[in-house]
């Protein structure tokens, strides 16, 4: 098997835009809310059939579109990419036109330690990236497509990878997309780091980004400020030594967000500062008022390390001042298995019983052997695979990623456990029975070692315990094979 904060837009205009959108990693609630005019939106790119970043549909027929500085069109995107945005959002504030699309990796380079479940981690070239069940995975050297979690076992050591996402306050890189290159570096190839300067020796010509040793003796002109604290990129075609680059460049990076004085912003990204009434974002400071408006959370909810979404305005002295602000929910719903039923008045999919909400903030992507693009909602039919990821609300399961995939025989259902039977034979979730046996396997978390079903029953508590089933569905319930209790 290939393996937010937004107001609520209504079902009819959802439907009508063919709504496939966004979200990155983590729960928004619905797209629709923010500012309108001319500005940046800077996050993930979600959907195509236009282009969706940040809950809103952009018409790009007259945009300019650019990857790693290289000239580049629509078609070279995808989903998972973290972009800038130049252009204006209309009234309606779900749709708009693109001017201009920047894409720019975070970090391509050799893998040191390959991934590990029990952490959700890599480190390439001395950095720590982490990765969750919306990271997109793409691999140049096999064609498969999915997500990072199900593919980690494919990226071994030495392997080629190109990271895009975040780095949050710790300096760790947040991955949205994760895309293997190669299965080695070759001749000529380019590594590149962006992060910030550390332990800069101006004699021996040396600095370091994170566990990685830069030594820029061979670099022809280095910015003039160079100096503890300054981010910048980095890139070397040397083969790295130990953990040492060579560079080729060093250039300052500036903000997405440099010199801007008017107008619309919108930033996904992570908390790296707070102070009083005002925090950092991507290096931009953003102010809070009594009129911003909290999704998910209150003002006390801003904390360092915290993933949110900002929508706002940019005054004169480059202050942004956040009119919304949105926070992740818990991404704890996990559905695999056959589409039975797509509703798309209601904006709905139904897979093992279960109606599942798409909205403008929901993932959407082919990793079926059709590879249709773009894809939404009117491209899925009954007996379609899929793969969901989302969050409940009010009783609601929300779709933050939709994947299709060609058929497997396996399903899957995560959720919080709503009831289990005293005699061990049943728990229910999501509204499903699953159907346990003392042949299935069962695990108190996802890297332990088997249990018996009457420990497992005695560790699951009903409305507190998520719990994920694997196994065979017989048209009305799960007959269990695996089970595992979630963190």
């Amino acid at each position: 098997m290939n393996k937010s904060i937004l107001r609520s837009v209504t079902l009819a205009a959802v439907t009508a835009l063919g709504v496939t959108a966004c979200g990155g990693d983590g729960g928004g609630d619905v797209a629709g809310g923010g500012v309108t005019g001319t500005g940046i939106s800077y996050g993930t790119v979600t959907g195509f059939g236009s282009v969706f970043v940040n809950g809103v549909k952009y018409n790009t027929d007259a945009a300019t579109i650019a990857l790693d500085d290289n000239p580049g069109v629509e078609g070279e995107l995808r989903v998972g990419m973290v972009v800038k945005l130049e252009g204006t959002v209309n009234d309606d504030k779900i749709t708009g036109t693109a001017t201009k699309i920047e894409y720019n990796d975070v970090l391509e380079g050799t893998v040191n330690t390959a991934p590990d479940l029990a952490t959700n981690t890599m480190v390439v070239m001395g950095q720590t990236v982490r990765f969750d069940n919306l990271t997109v995975y793409e691999d140049k050297v096999s064609g498969a497509t999915g997500t990072m979690v199900n593919f980690s076992g494919d990226v071994a050591t030495n392997n080629v990878i190109e990271v895009s996402g975040w780095s949050d306050d710790s300096g760790v890189v947040r991955a949205a997309r994760v895309e293997r290159k190669a299965a080695s570096l070759g001749a000529g190839a380019e590594l590149e780091i962006k992060g910030v300067v550390a332990n800069l020796d101006e004699a021996g010509k040396t600095f370091t980004i994170g566990g990685l040793t830069i030594n820029y003796a061979n670099v022809v002109s280095v910015p003039s400020n160079l100096a503890n604290g300054m981010m910048v990129e980095v890139k070397s075609t040397q083969t790295l030594s130990g953990n040492t680059m060579t560079a080729s460049r060093v250039e300052a990076e500036d903000s997405p967000f440099t010199g801007m004085t008017s107008g619309r912003l919108e930033i996904e990204g992570y908390v790296t500062a707070v102070t009083g009434t005002e925090f950092t974002v991507l290096g931009q400071r953003v102010k809070t008022t009594s009129a911003t408006v909290y999704e998910n959370g209150t003002a006390a909810d801003i904390a360092v390390g915290k993933k949110i979404e900002v929508k706002g305005t940019v005054g004169s002295d480059g202050t942004f001042t956040a009119v919304e602000i949105s926070f992740r929910l818990p991404n704890n719903v996990e559905i695999e298995g056959t589409v039975t039923a797509v509703n798309s008045s209601a904006n709905t999919v139904t897979v093992m019983g279960v109606a599942v909400q798409l909205n403008a903030v929901t993932q959407m992507e082919d990793a079926s052997d059709a590879k249709q693009r773009p894809f939404a909602l009117a491209n899925l039919s009954s007996g379609d695979f899929v793969e969901i990821r989302g969050y409940m609300k009010d009783g609601q399961v929300i779709a933050t990623r939709l994947e299709r995939d060609d058929l497997v025989s396996e399903v899957l259902l995560q959720g919080a456990v709503a009831a289990k039977a005293d005699d061990l034979s049943t728990l229910t979730i999501l509204g499903v029975t699953v159907n346990t046996s003392t042949s299935a396997v069962y695990r108190l978390t996802s890297d332990g070692p088997p249990v018996s079903r009457a420990d497992f029953f005695s560790a699951v508590s009903a409305n507190a315990t998520v719990v994920k089933a694997k196994g065979a569905w017989n048209g009305s319930s799960i007959i269990a094979t695996e089970m595992e209790i979630e963190d």
